[in-house]
């Protein structure tokens, strides 16, 4: 069985949009969860008229979880799920047709069931390589053996992740997988799950997660399973300082806790790598409103740093 988890709050259209998506897959999931979180009185009005719909074939259940943040959200979801393999979308995710079938075929596949999870590609969201002037700012923050010609789909560094590459028919193993697009095996999922303590907004919930698993699993990327992420996340967001804080201390704990990174030159490292997202951020300090978001983001991870000093 096939179960798809979509954490929501308040967000119906981009909701609807996610739901029409996947009434049309080849291969039709066997129930789709929303796992609401906080106050939210109109989507499980919708669910409610949707599942009703005779045209709407996936079964369709609206479970509210409270104010959990995305990553409590998928954790409760899952212990109800009947299927042994769990979808986790994000609301304002357009899966195409093919999605859940090319995704599932890589788990169909694998006979010796060590891969744990599976992700697709998200096709407006892929790898980039790092211009010349970029790379050689970025690699001072990376041990010389950590310096590759390709970052696509690692986490290297102070808990530095990067999106996998896109190409016609790749099959990738990556060291993440991004929680909007992404399938676990139920068994092993539920070993693990998601970092509760990344509440909220829950940054970087799915590199702590992946970073955990991947010790005994492989987990594998799939560009022939796309998806189109409307990412209204930045556009919904109301505490830029408390995601700036996040920021810091959410890749501090994957670093230090999960990659045992904790020697003083990592930690330096990663001290830098802040430096280096100011420099590279810089650029939209010209541009509104993201001027802004940017300058209550940085305050917000001068705070996380200063959190981290008192410890």
């Amino acid at each position: 069985m096939i179960s798809v988890i979509i954490p929501t709050n308040g967000r119906k259209e981009a909701l609807k949009e996610c739901l029409e998506s996947l009434s049309q897959q080849t291969l039709l999931p066997d129930e789709i969860i929303i796992a609401g979180g906080g106050a939210d009185s109109q989507t499980p009005e919708f669910i409610k008229t949707l599942a009703k719909d005779s045209r709407y074939k996936p079964k369709l259940e609206y479970y509210s979880f409270g104010p959990l943040g995305a990553a409590g959200q998928r954790n409760k979801a899952s212990e109800i799920a009947k299927g042994d393999i769990l979808f986790f979308l994000d609301d304002d995710v357009i899966c195409r047709p093919e999605f859940i079938n090319k995704t599932n075929a890589i788990f169909t596949k694998d006979s010796t069931k060590n891969i744990a999870g599976v992700s697709g590609i998200i096709t407006n969201q892929t790898y980039v390589p790092l211009g010349k002037a970029s790379r050689f700012l970025f690699n001072l923050s990376l041990k010389a053996n950590e310096r590759q010609g390709s970052y696509a789909g690692k986490v290297i560094g102070p808990a530095v992740n990067f999106l996998p590459r896109d190409g016609k028919g790749v099959e990738q193993e990556v060291d993440w997988l991004s929680s909007c697009c992404s399938a676990y095996r139920k068994k092993i999922f539920l070993e693990y799950k998601f970092n509760e303590n990344f509440n909220g907004y829950s940054f970087m919930e799915d590199v702590e997660l992946s970073c955990r698993i991947r010790k005994k699993h492989k987990l594998i990327n799939t560009t022939k399973a796309r998806c189109f992420h409307k990412d209204l996340g930045g556009k919904t967001h109301e505490n830029w300082i408390e995601i700036g804080k996040m920021q810091i201390l959410n890749r501090w704990h994957v670093m230090t806790k999960v990659m045992d990174k904790r020697l003083p030159s990592d930690k330096c490292r990663f001290f830098y790598y802040q430096i280096y997202c100011v420099i590279t951020e810089s650029k939209l300090l010209f541009k509104w409103p993201e001027l802004k978001y940017t300058l209550l983001r940085w305050w917000g991870r001068i705070l996380g740093c200063l959190k981290l000093f008192r410890k």
